[in-house]
């Protein structure tokens, strides 16, 4: 099942592995070095907004989720995809494109395993419009880690 926890960013790695053990993760002998990994993106992050505490999500994400082009009410949300399709996002031009109710001329993908820090409604300037890709049908599974502020998650 999925993970929601809010954690110290200094235990991220110990607290996920806790969690991926209770919730059923495969490869339990892979948790510690994802939670490794987990734990780093964790320390930039917190280290970038000043975060002692985060809220981290780990989801397997096999509908089309967020399919909407959205800004997320937060000061900035931390996105990666280990598994499956990236985040989907558009540039300052689109963004007002889709606030006018216009689809965007370009759509920009994350890859697999690249990191987005994307600024939300409560970070300062215009947020950063992006969403899930559509995956529908396909039988795509994406495993998606999202970690934000503990107040704005």
């Amino acid at each position: 099942s999925d993970i929601r926890i809010n954690t110290p960013v200094k235990a991220v790695a110990e607290s996920l592995t806790t969690e991926m053990a209770k919730s059923g993760f495969g490869c339990p002998e892979l948790h510690p070095e994802f939670a490794a990994d987990v734990a780093v993106l964790a320390k930039h992050y917190g280290s970038i907004l000043g975060l002692d505490t985060i809220q981290l999500r780990l989801e397997i994400v096999t509908t089309d989720s967020c399919r909407k082009w959205h800004a997320d009410y937060v000061t900035a949300r931390l996105i990666t995809t280990y598994v499956g399709s990236g985040t989907q996002y558009l540039d300052a031009g689109d963004s007002n494109r889709v606030r006018n109710g216009l689809g965007p001329a370009r759509i920009n993908s994350l890859d697999t395993g690249d990191v987005g820090l994307f600024k939300g409604k409560l970070g300062y300037g215009e947020p950063a419009i992006h969403r899930s890709p559509p995956i529908g049908d396909s039988g795509e599974r994406r495993l998606l880690l999202v970690l934000n502020p503990v107040e704005q998650g």
